[in-house]
């Protein structure tokens, strides 16, 4: 038998069901082996090369950052990424691999 609880905060009113009887996923599962989009760029780059997030992508710049951090950590390489004024006077993200 499901529940359905009114959770409210300051912002919005969502609605969550409590399920009943759905078998724990493993840990090793299909969204455990999804890669981030930017994942694909960073590995074609090369010392010294940058691109700019477009700016109609989703995430934020620390999510982004982070992001190339761990690629970079991974891989053994280092990614520097830095907010830049876009067209328009819209705040962006640029990323460099700098080693």
């Amino acid at each position: 038998m499901n529940k359905t609880t009114t959770l409210k905060t300051n912002l919005k009113k969502y609605v969550v069901v409590i399920d009943q009887d759905v078998p724990i996923v493993p840990k090793q599962s299909l969204s455990s082996k999804t890669v981030h989009p930017m994942a694909f760029l960073l590995k074609k780059m090369e010392v010294g090369n940058s691109f700019q997030w477009p700016l109609d992508a989703p995430g934020n710049f620390n999510t982004l950052r982070a992001v190339a951090t761990y690629y970079g950590k991974k891989w053994g390489r280092k990614y520097v990424g830095r907010q830049v004024v876009a067209t328009k006077g819209r705040k962006g993200l640029r990323i460099w691999r700098t080693a």
